[in-house]
């Protein structure tokens, strides 16, 4: 799901085309990429390995399945035109000793992928407005007429990608150079985990005294503070580390979480917390953390912080929802409507048990 974009994306195909690495937090390859678009507005941006099957196949069969199965997941997109953008695998071909190497593509692969997801958007009622075939910066239109990729090559326009990518940079988003750093990004760092341990166990030694929900409010406010202020003290972590790890501590957090206007500023607090959160600890903390990425429409961060909760706690409840959710592909709005009608008195108490 796209969330409150800050640079004018659908102006032009340069436009577009400039902006998919910052919507998808990094640069696409072997990849589909679909746009749902509402009334000028960009509502979803959909990624997609391209499949892996054999060129020449000629399996019309396994293409369709594949495209009907892409479409259904973003049926919940309240969209009825779709751009297409495929970023085939790049093959790379030596000229001879001493000459410069060319990049090619199998354009007939691809031109199959795009016929593919356009019937399947026919099928569903769904509008292909336009599809282009991605190099680098360079591509070609596909004309829905003959079904075929133009062979005329056009550059998007270096001074779109300048302005486009200043937007996006000025707002504080940004993109990597493929998935995968992605994915590292939310990997434990041993160091902190180390230095984190020795701090809990240090905190651990501070028993506070007085009633037990006046101590609970008061770690609730003190986690919310530190996510307010973006704060890597390792005593605040330590607190957000072991404070998610009660139920109504966690609860009262993502309450307060669900509708927080510095949300992308709170789920990069939550990551890093997560890179030193020590084993045992990391479950709880990287669902919620995957749960602010998801709100704000990130996916693939909220896929991969998902990822952590599973390798620390493979049974964890309220991770097994929010994988479920993704998998799914249910609106991010659901969970904030959802929260929206449970009471806050309800996670801070511990009445509800919704999320356990």
């Amino acid at each position: 799901m796209t969330a409150r974009v800050p640079a004018q994306v659908l102006r032009s195909t340069d436009h577009v085309l400039a902006s998919l690495p910052f919507l998808l937090g990094f640069q696409p390859h072997s990849s589909a990429v679909l746009m749902w678009v509402r009334e000028g507005t960009l509502i979803l941006t959909q990624r997609i390995d391209i499949p892996q099957i054999p060129i020449g196949s000629n399996d019309s069969s396994t293409l369709d399945e594949w495209a009907i199965g892409v479409i259904k997941s973003a049926s919940h997109a309240d969209s009825h035109e779709v751009l297409i953008a495929i970023f085939p695998p790049v093959l790379t071909k030596d000229l001879g000793p001493g000459l410069a190497t060319t990049q090619d593509c199998d354009r007939s692969a691809c031109r199959d992928l795009v016929a593919a997801l356009s019937r399947a958007l026919v099928a569903a009622a769904k509008y292909p407005f336009a599809a282009w075939l991605v190099v680098e910066d360079d591509f070609w239109k596909f004309d829905f007429a003959t079904s075929n990729f133009s062979h005329t090559r056009q550059t998007v326009d270096p001074q779109v990608i300048s302005e486009v990518h200043d937007d996006f940079l000025s707002a504080g988003w940004r993109h990597l150079t493929n998935r995968q750093e992605v994915v590292n990004e939310f990997d434990a760092d041993a160091g902190e985990q180390q230095l984190m341990l020795g701090v809990i166990t240090e905190q651990a030694k501070d028993v506070e005294t007085g009633e037990r929900q006046a101590r609970r409010d008061k770690s609730i406010s003190s986690m919310v503070d530190s996510l307010n202020t973006s704060s890597t003290d390792h005593l605040a972590q330590a607190q957000i580390i072991t404070g998610l790890m009660d139920v109504q501590l966690r609860d009262c957090v993502l309450w307060q979480l669900t509708n927080h206007d510095r949300l992308a500023s709170c789920a990069h607090t939550l990551r890093l917390a997560l890179r030193a959160a020590p084993a045992g600890y990391r479950a709880p903390l990287a669902t919620v953390t995957a749960l602010a990425f998801w709100i704000q429409g990130d996916g693939v961060r909220a896929g991969a912080a998902l990822a952590q909760a599973s390798l620390d706690n493979a049974h964890y409840g309220l991770a097994h929802l929010v994988d479920i959710a993704l998998t799914n592909g249910v609106a991010p709005k659901m969970w904030s409507e959802s929260m929206g009608k449970v009471p806050y008195e309800a996670c801070r108490t511990g009445v509800a048990s919704y999320l356990q």
